[in-house]
Order: C-alpha cells, then structure tokens, then sequence
C-alpha cells in the first residue's frame, strides 16, 4: 500500500518526510532467506538444505536457463 512506500510522507515526528527503501529492503530480506535477489528464486544451496531436490530440479533444470 502506498502508506508503507511513504505516500503521502509523514508530516511530523521521527519518520517526517522520510520514505523506506524498499528495493534495498527487498535485497536484504532476500539475501537473509537465501534466495537470487535478482529472480526472487530460492538459491540452490537453499533448496539443498530444506531437502527440496525436486524443487531445486525443476527450477534450475538446463532449459530453464536463461
């Protein structure tokens, strides 16, 4: 929702005019759940530790890559 992009900006206290970084945001949440901030997939190393081979295969099998 446009509030949490900061839109409108807040008009007073702490946060007055200010607007989160939400494309940095997204980076780092991303990197912390293991997963390719360009594609949002989840890394194969990722998949590896949940035990999810078949996921992992099926993403990143040879024609899907682009």
């Amino acid at each position: 929702p446009d509030r949490v992009k900061g839109i409108p900006p807040l008009r007073r206290g702490p946060n007055k005019g200010r607007a989160p970084d939400l494309v940095e945001a997204r980076k780092l949440y991303y990197k912390a759940m293991g997963y390719d901030v360009d594609t949002g997939w989840p890394l194969p190393e990722t998949l590896d530790a949940l035990g999810l081979k078949f996921v992992k295969d099926a993403l990143y099998a040879p024609h899907n890559q682009t």
